[in-house]
């Protein structure tokens, strides 16, 4: 059996990357690019570490050489995930910055990189991330974990209260705009 996390895995203990972006959405910095839903396979941290555990106790007829994508079984869209969360920290509305406008911002941010502010938050990179939209196949997956024990709301709100609770914690590895 061959598993591949779809993502970093959403939930307590996420990568930096993940906090920064909270941080983002916490402080109102944040703006969403197009109208256009964008779509990507992610998975809360305890839906994954329970397709974990089940893939590893299936059958061996049923595993055995296979891929599995562990994540959410539905494609969540990014703008939506992302305006939960800005209502369970209770913040006011997210923006939301045309795709005209959003690439010479991020062509000015790759400018303020070069000329060494490295962690700047938005440049091509970024946005090409952003946009850049990531769906898999769960089916196999589903078959064999059944139904996850948390829904999207459930996952949102328990990821919310996570890096709320590390309000006044300074971590290195955060970068704070």
């Amino acid at each position: 059996m061959v598993y591949r996390a779809a993502n970093d895995g959403l939930g307590s203990g996420m990568k930096a990357h993940y906090r920064n972006l909270f941080r983002l959405v916490q402080t109102g910095k944040y703006f969403h690019i197009g109208r256009k839903p964008l779509y990507k396979s992610y998975g809360y941290v305890s839906n994954v570490v329970f397709q974990l555990v089940q893939l590893l106790s299936a059958k061996r007829e049923a595993a055995h050489s296979r891929v599995f994508y562990v994540a959410d079984y539905e494609p969540i869209c990014l703008q939506h995930w992302l305006d939960c969360l800005q209502e369970s920290f209770g913040v006011k509305p997210l923006r939301t910055l045309s795709r005209s406008l959003a690439k010479p911002l991020a062509v000015v941010g790759d400018l303020i990189n070069q000329i060494g502010f490295r962690r700047f938050p938005f440049n091509s990179f970024r946005l090409r991330n952003i946009l850049t939209e990531y769906c898999f196949d769960m089916t196999r997956t589903k078959a064999i974990c059944g139904s996850l024990p948390y829904s999207f709301e459930e996952g949102v709100g328990a990821t919310a209260d996570w890096y709320l609770g590390l309000s006044g914690r300074k971590n290195e590895d955060i970068f704070y705009p």
